[in-house]
């Protein structure tokens, strides 16, 4: 793949411009200078416009709003054509037809590109994510937040 945008203050590249703004929007913007994006029905905010139309989509609409995409294998069904395929992939796909997705620094693989993108953070030396309420650290915002609730 052609990773033609870099960011200028970290290793990330992608093929997308858009994947770029997105990127620097998330990682690299101060606080005070953010865009938000705000819930019209909740409180809920976020900095990219695609995050927040998940966020409806998952919380607000009722269930016969939504398009689902219903896997052909089994009972599960996803709001999100990416989602299905992602699932299809991990629980459906023959071992001899996956692609597997390598890491170039340790042993690591696996069947999707963005858990190896996720995974490949740990090999990074970037910003990381103090709890208030104790010495764990964590790469990823996230990781942090799903600490903070089920340990405090």
């Amino acid at each position: 793949m052609n990773k033609r945008y870099a960011c200028n203050k970290c290793p990330f590249r992608s093929k997308y411009n858009s994947s770029l703004r997105n990127h620097i929007n998330q990682m690299h913007v101060d606080e005070q200078d953010v865009k938000w994006h705000e819930c019209v029905k909740c409180p809920f905010k976020t900095k990219t416009k695609g995050s927040l139309t998940r966020h409806i989509n998952t919380l607000h609409l009722n269930d016969e709003d939504v398009k689902w995409y219903e896997c052909t294998e089994c009972p599960f069904r996803a709001k999100y054509k990416k989602s299905l395929k992602l699932h299809v992939t991990v629980k459906h796909l023959d071992e001899e037809k996956i692609e597997w997705h390598k890491c170039e620094d340790c042993s690591y693989k696996s069947k999707t590109k963005d858990h190896l993108k996720h995974h490949v953070r740990v090999h990074l030396d970037i910003k990381s994510y103090q709890c208030e309420y104790c010495p764990y650290k964590a790469k990823r915002s996230g990781d942090l937040r799903s600490h903070v609730n089920f340990r405090h």
